[in-house]
């Protein structure tokens, strides 16, 4: 989408706008343009896009730093200028995406990234993970160490993902639950790796006697005293083929569907989609 506006008439349309970038050609930097910039930047988001502006004459690079440009080409660069703003808008939202708790990227980063390996034409997989009985652990011991506990995890998959030959990413949803992207041949690999190392760690961030017993006590409302065992991993995995026709609404259901399968079997499992039976490590019996 396009507009051809003097300075005064820009503000009358912004804020009905969602774009992720505005593109502006100016014949020269003048006081009009300088507060249409402004304008843009006070539209009332917290995150306005960012601005590109194609010169067709010298400007002056401070002034246009200064009234808030983000991005300055000629106008005769404007493919290059095309292909630095894609990059430019990328890191951003990767920066927005970040996880206080966990610096993973989250949902914003994530659609991008899946289509990324959907374009590279070849089998990958997304596995789903979260953390069972974690609210027992949280009510035990508090919110401080359950989100060590998140750490933890968010760590393992860090380290099992520079760890892999292959290509992987990790992300972080919210809460306990985690998402990974990565080629189908390291899935089985790294998904075990995550579960091996996170229990190992996981019961060192329980008291000696809990750890030692197997299991945390909890008192309900009536009190009643209740077991709940040490914390286990669940990971569904949707695999997905350069053959497949892709919906990234669907490849997520079905990892959520596996992760469900997951949480039925006693202790950590990995339970893979098989209903194509395309591959033959794509089975239900990781664990």
């Amino acid at each position: 989408m396009h507009y051809k506006v003097g300075p005064e008439q820009v503000s009358h349309w912004l804020a009905d706008c969602q774009a992720e970038a505005i593109i502006i050609v100016v014949r020269s930097l003048t006081l009009g343009t300088t507060q249409m910039f402004a304008d843009i930047r006070n539209t009332g988001s917290p995150f306005p896009p960012p601005i590109l502006m194609l010169s067709e004459g010298p400007v002056n690079r401070l002034e246009c730093i200064t009234a808030g440009i983000d991005l300055i080409y000629p106008l005769d660069d404007f493919r290059l200028a095309l292909t630095h703003l894609s990059h430019f808008i990328q890191r951003r939202d990767s920066l927005l995406d970040l996880s206080p708790s966990t610096e993973l990227p989250g949902t914003l980063v994530f659609p991008g990234r899946a289509r990324g390996y959907v374009n590279r034409g070849k089998a990958f997989a997304i596995a789903y993970a979260d953390i069972d009985r974690m609210k027992p652990f949280s009510d035990t011991y508090g919110p401080i160490r359950a989100g060590e506990l998140i750490r933890t995890l968010s760590s393992t998959f860090v380290e099992a993902i520079q760890a892999s030959p292959g290509k992987a990413d990790a992300f972080h949803i919210g809460g306990d639950d985690f998402l990974m992207l990565c080629d189908a041949d390291d899935v089985v690999t790294l998904c075990r790796h995550v579960v091996l190392e996170f229990e190992i760690r996981a019961d060192k961030l329980y008291d000696p006697v809990d750890a030692r017993r197997g299991y945390v006590e909890l008192t309900d409302q009536r009190g009643r005293l209740h077991k709940a065992a040490l914390v286990t991993l669940s990971i569904g995995v949707s695999p997905h083929f350069p053959q497949d026709p892709w919906i990234l609404d669907r490849a997520i259901a079905v990892a959520c569907e596996m992760k469900g399968v997951a949480k039925g079997q006693p202790g950590s499992y990995i339970a893979i989609d098989n209903r194509h039976k395309r591959r033959n490590w794509f089975t239900n019996d990781y664990h």
